[in-house]
């Protein structure tokens, strides 16, 4: 039962991906459209009009070919042949791990974390401190795999968002990113482990700034990671991530 639910999940997804690459496609064309439209075909805004109809039929062509790719790759995994295969397995699950969230002043204590602030939006973080490694120790349940959000007010530099390491017991995993309610969210899944006892998860920023030495403020704190909260629950499945990536699901 279990995985004829799976399977029909699997096929929803396919249909979701189709429907929205052919909602993108019909969103450019539109777009295209009115930028014919509405320019002058003269000189210079000629040259320009092209550039920009080059530009997003390039950028079409990218999402459509990473579209039929993904679902090439989910239907290949459920060929006819395999779909007996599934019906016949049996498939022992741990207890649904409930979700929860640990608001920065409930984090384990830790000697890089500094004081409490609290925005104009009433958002609270802490800023990490003058050390690019900050460590904490967690008690999961880690017979199923588990996804992991850590959820920052802001970074001493964006692009340290995608620089950014996640280490879970000594091994780097792979993150994604989206941003919801102004908190920059950065999502991993924590794998299935025997191994007993409290979860290391460490994060790594490639170097620690003071505000003064870039020039932002007078503010003369080295600091990493603005950390307003971390959570913990259901993994992002791939088919929701590879959306998420294209931006095609928010």
């Amino acid at each position: 039962m279990n995985n004829r639910l799976k399977l029909d999940e699997i096929l929803e997804n396919i249909d979701y991906i189709n429907r929205k690459a052919q909602i993108e496609i019909e969103s450019v064309q539109v777009e295209l459209q009115n930028l014919i439209s509405g320019a002058s075909l003269a000189g210079e805004a000629s040259t320009v009009l092209l550039s920009e109809v080059s530009s997003r039929l390039g950028q079409l062509t990218t999402r459509v070919v990473l579209v039929e790719a993904s679902v090439k790759s989910i239907k290949s995994q459920y060929k006819p042949g395999l779909r007996q295969k599934l019906a016949l397995q049996t498939v022992v699950k741990s207890n649904q791990q409930s979700a929860f969230t640990v608001p920065v002043s409930q984090l384990p204590e830790n000697t890089n974390l500094l004081p409490l602030e609290v925005s104009e939006g009433n958002i609270s973080y802490c800023w990490t401190g003058d050390n690019p490694e900050t460590e904490f120790s967690f008690s999961l349940n880690r017979g199923e795999v588990l996804g992991f959000k850590l959820c920052l007010f802001a970074l001493i530099k964006p692009e340290y968002a995608k620089r950014l390491k996640i280490i879970v017991d000594g091994r780097h995993l792979k993150h994604w990113i989206n941003i919801e309610d102004k908190l920059y969210i950065l999502n991993c899944d924590i794998p299935v482990t025997t191994t007993t006892g409290l979860t290391s998860i460490a994060i790594v920023i490639p170097s620690t700034h003071s505000p003064k030495d870039l020039g932002t403020s007078g503010d003369e704190r080295k600091l990493g990671i603005a950390i307003s909260e971390i959570r913990f629950g259901r993994p992002g499945s791939k088919v929701d991530n590879f959306l998420k990536r294209l931006k095609l699901k928010p």
